[in-house]
């Protein structure tokens, strides 16, 4: 073999190909890539260009990892609607998934711990993550609600109702001094939620959730805040209805008495 001849034209067990042949097997080098670097190279490009898998894991610095995969969340809301009469395990599971690639493993793990004190442990993190990670906090805000739903429809533990409503009431001013106006597939889940919540007799929570509520307004159309009022006013629970009631006068008082004039 000849010092001039590329190991692609000397093939052990082969017959010497013929000038007709050689032009034909040369002809297609002139697309491919020079060297193995490039050929690497563009296929790290292809690759970046699909959309990550399911395994893919990423690396966090911080508390949460901002992807910018609310927008296809939103996109399959459609086809996996959460629903919030009841709780349905495929669609936590799903939750688990988009979680554990968007929070860190100590929060994940905290998350969806079966002891309650590390529920309450979760929350004081997002906390930090809401202050510190904001922008995180609303690439993933979709998934914190649902988590929040999934945490108190298990769980009438006052503690963790507190701890709840506590960071509710951050996330509302947060909200309201960035300008953010939730979307729907955010605060359609939120606030029944909240309003199931209003059964509570414990004065210092009920308080906290009037307040909640006033923000709400303040962050999503009020008239749509004060419709799941009016759907509480028909729940089984007659602290529910009372509640829901309450809570209605001040919203009137807060944004005035068309809030409740549309449907």
């Amino acid at each position: 073999v000849s010092p001039n001849t590329s190991m692609s034209d000397s093939r052990p067990g082969t017959a010497q190909p013929n000038k007709q042949q050689v032009q034909q097997t040369k002809s297609p080098k002139k697309n491919a890539p020079s060297t193995m670097s490039s050929f690497i190279q563009q296929q790290q490009q292809q690759s970046m260009s699909n959309t990550l898998p399911a395994t893919s894991m990423p690396t966090f610095s911080g508390i949460i990892a901002v992807l910018g995969q609310k927008p296809k969340r939103h996109e399959e809301e459609r086809q996996f609607k959460w629903p919030v009469d009841e709780l349905r395990d495929d669609l936590i599971e799903r939750l688990k998934e988009h979680l554990k690639r968007n929070v860190n493993p100590e929060l994940f793990a905290n998350m969806f711990s079966f002891e309650p004190k590390k529920h309450i442990e979760a929350i004081r993190t997002l906390k930090r993550a809401l202050a510190m990670e904001f922008q995180g906090t609303i690439d993933i805000l979709d998934l914190i609600i649902k988590w929040f739903f999934v945490r108190l429809w298990y769980n009438a533990n006052e503690a963790l109702l507190k701890e709840s409503l506590d960071y509710m009431y951050a996330l509302f001013n947060n909200l309201e001094a960035a300008k953010y106006y939730m979307i729907d597939f955010e605060a359609e889940i939120l606030a029944p939620c909240l309003v199931e919540k209003l059964w509570t007799d414990n004065v210092q929570l009920k308080i906290l959730l009037h307040k909640i509520f006033c923000k709400f307004g303040n962050v999503y159309p009020s008239q749509k805040v004060a419709h799941h009022l009016l759907l509480g006013m028909n729940s089984t629970n007659q602290r529910t209805r009372i509640g829901s009631i309450e809570v209605l006068v001040d919203l009137v008082r807060a944004f005035g008495p068309d809030i409740i004039s549309q449907k």
